[in-house]
């Protein structure tokens, strides 16, 4: 099924159903998220080069200095920022 499909459907559907599928949507995307966090979780580790996946890092490479539970503590590299990345948004560079 294709999204046009989906829209077209949804064109009927009322207020309640909307919500519903809003809230599993959201559900699903949080969901994912979390997965993708925890995939990178268990393959980083302390002193590894990663790259940040947001418009403001483009192209700048950081160095992990501590892994949080959903967020990991990242030193750009070039400069001392520490910065505090969500795990979902972090990808590993070298291993």
């Amino acid at each position: 099924m294709k999204l046009n499909d989906v829209l077209l459907v949804m064109a009927d559907f009322s207020p309640e159903d909307l919500l519903k599928v809003n809230l599993t949507s959201i559900a699903l995307i949080r969901h994912k998220r979390r997965l993708a966090g925890m995939m990178i979780k268990n393959t980083l580790k302390v002193n590894d080069i990663v790259k940040c996946n947001h418009k403001r890092f483009i192209g700048d490479t950081f160095k992990v200095l501590k892994i949080n539970r959903t967020k990991a503590n990242l030193e750009h590299q070039g400069t001392k920022g520490v910065w505090v990345i969500n795990l979902c948004m972090i990808e590993q560079l070298t291993k």
